[in-house]
């Protein structure tokens, strides 16, 4: 869950931002010969996320989120080698959003979104007194629809709800430098695309906004 607190500057200009942190469990249990082996990846993320837009009219508004998202992920530990995955990464995500239905203090909206993220991992592995690591780069362009809900209390303050990745498209390429034997260097690409309606990814984003 994220929490966002924006001031507006007038009665058009918006400005605020959002801190995000998240933190899960995936377990993984296996059962050979009455044996249960369990294996459990741990992840946990935070998000430092400004906002400026501009409202158009009472339906209409354009605006653009940019900042920066912490990740780090602790996988299984296999053949007593240990690996995790840390990496920063840079968000730019303009936005049109559109109020479709609004009754006295509550306001159903969506968010045309096209987003870009960019950043670096850093993967390391650990055994027997060993470390390893590597870097991945990774880039994605996505297109989305995102639903939200606005519920305004009093005439100074409005909360704002958006739900997960909505419906859109999401192209993602990681990209790591490998040796060869020849001490050679080449680059391994997994590129990943996903279309569809996605409301669980990002969970629920909570904005709280001050209006001047």
């Amino acid at each position: 869950v994220a929490l966002a607190v924006a001031t507006t500057m007038n009665a058009q200009v918006y400005v605020g931002g959002s801190l995000g942190f998240s933190s899960s469990n995936d377990k993984t249990e296996a059962s050979v010969n009455n044996v249960t082996v369990t294996e459990e990846t741990k992840t946990t993320s935070f998000e430092i996320l400004p906002e400026i837009g501009y409202k158009l009219n009472d339906n209409m508004a354009v605006g653009t989120v940019i900042g920066l998202t912490y990740s780090n992920i602790d996988y299984p530990t296999e053949d007593n080698v240990s690996r995790s995955l840390k990496g920063t990464y840079f968000n730019f995500k303009p936005y049109f959003r559109y109020y479709f239905a609004q009754w006295d203090k509550v306001s159903l909206f969506a968010d045309a979104q096209i987003g870009f993220v960019t950043g670096k991992a850093t993967e390391e592995r650990s055994g027997n007194g060993v470390t390893v690591s590597s870097d991945v780069k990774s880039t994605e362009y996505s297109f989305a629809i995102v639903p939200g809900i606005a519920y305004q209390p009093t005439e100074k303050i409005s909360i704002v709800a958006k739900l997960g990745k909505g419906l859109g498209y999401w192209h993602t390429k990681d990209t790591t430098p490998t040796s060869d034997r020849n001490g050679g260097t080449y680059d391994v690409d997994v590129i990943n695309n996903e279309f569809g309606l996605n409301l669980k990814s990002l969970g629920l984003t909570v904005g709280v906004y001050y209006n001047f």
